[in-house]
């Protein structure tokens, strides 16, 4: 069984949420929770971005860079 809970919010927050969700075709929760991995993402590639680069990181991008070059021809 599954717990819920109540989170207070705006209505235009709930209304910009519901917006998000019916788009995606998903439940607010679902939204919500990818909203969430969105957030923590961002704040990894901030963080990432803030550390010196290493030769695996370079080597890394360079064969990613080269891969997306081939796939879009």
């Amino acid at each position: 069984m599954t717990l819920l809970t109540t989170v207070k919010v705006s209505t235009q927050t709930r209304d910009e949420l519901r917006m998000v969700a019916d788009r995606e075709g998903l439940t607010l929760d679902a939204a919500l929770r990818m909203l969430l991995r969105a957030e923590r993402q961002r704040q990894m590639g901030r963080d990432l971005a803030q550390r010196p680069a290493v030769d695996q990181d370079q080597e890394w991008v360079s064969a990613s860079s080269a891969a997306v070059a081939r796939a879009i021809g």
